[in-house]
């Protein structure tokens, strides 16, 4: 979704807005705040990120096309490149948003710490050293040889930093190992925040210090329907959650990160890939069963109001 005027000024407008209802009756706050909006810098952005439709793209059949990432590397800079489609007044910046996990070595062993080095390759640098240095890393090249595609010596120059920040979507932290142990059924995320400022602090040191925004971060629980509506509301793990991530963004920026926004994913409850409705993201409950698909806002929507009101 494009970062517009609109889209990050409609969420605060959600959170902040007060008419007299609380996130549910009997629901008590039992965070506490230990930071407030004055310890972010004024032009701070805050808001909540949120999706009418999911979408994924695919593959062509074998592998041997080219796939939705090659064809999303290579499409805008040949229409954007001297910026003659867009509205010189409206002085606009164009950033690309990334999703990606931190990675910690398993065992203190250099094995490990090349497994680290590995995954941040094929999950985060697959897509961001085209942008910044005008090919994929060595790591991803190397083992793929000719059936990973080459950039024209004019494309590359194109591409190459050709964004004016970057949007980083983080949720959780994995261990990295050497080997390929059984893996068993389990939840993809596990709570860590101090990966939002290490992953911050790796995209400032290794990509030139850009301007970041943390495009997305967030938590879900279990959909639940047997509990009642004051229960389900009443989201302290939420709470907790971007409290402890926002210290660490805090983090970040006294190390001279530039963050320069934070978006909890998600405004609404919604459907979540292959979890579908079984799982809730939102800030704002939806009742998917009755009541039109009613919406009710959740003790982490009051948090973020008292947070951005203090």
């Amino acid at each position: 979704m494009p970062l517009t005027v609109s889209s990050i000024f409609f969420p605060l407008f959600v959170l902040l807005s007060n008419d007299g209802r609380t996130a549910a009756d009997g629901v008590e706050q039992k965070a506490v705040i230990s930071f407030n909006r004055s310890n972010f810098q004024s032009t701070f952005v805050f808001g909540a990120a949120s999706s009418a439709y999911q979408y994924e793209g695919a593959t062509a059949e074998g592998g041997k096309e080219p796939s939705v990432w090659v064809t999303f590397t290579h499409m805008h800079p040949e229409v954007i490149e001297d910026r003659s489609n867009g509205d010189a007044s409206q002085r606009g910046e164009i950033g690309i948003t990334l999703i990606s996990h931190w990675f910690v070595p398993y065992e203190n062993s250099k094995s490990d710490a090349d497994a680290v080095a590995r995954a941040l390759d094929f999950m985060f640098r697959w897509f961001m050293d085209p942008l910044s240095q005008g090919d994929y890393p060595f790591m991803i090249r190397a083992p793929v040889g000719d059936r990973l595609p080459e950039f024209t010596a004019k494309q590359s120059e194109m591409v190459k930093g050709s964004f004016d920040f970057i949007g980083l979507n983080y949720y959780t932290t994995y261990y990295a190992n050497s080997s390929s142990p059984t893996t068993a059924a389990s939840s993809w995320i596990y709570i860590y925040p101090r990966g939002i400022r290490e992953l911050s602090l790796y995209v400032k040191g290794r990509y030139n210090d850009p301007i970041i925004y943390i495009t997305e971060n967030g938590v879900a629980e279990v959909n639940n329907a047997s509990w009642p509506l004051n229960k389900a509301l009443q989201d302290d793990t939420r709470i907790d959650y971007h409290r402890r991530h926002l210290s660490f963004v805090l983090e970040a920026m006294s190390k001279r990160a530039k963050v320069r926004g934070y978006f909890a994913w998600s405004l609404l409850d919604n459907f979540e890939w292959i979890s579908g409705y079984t799982v809730r993201f939102g800030l704002v409950h939806v009742d998917y069963f009755k009541d039109g698909f009613k919406r009710y806002p959740k003790a982490s929507a009051d948090w973020f109001r008292q947070l951005l009101k203090n």
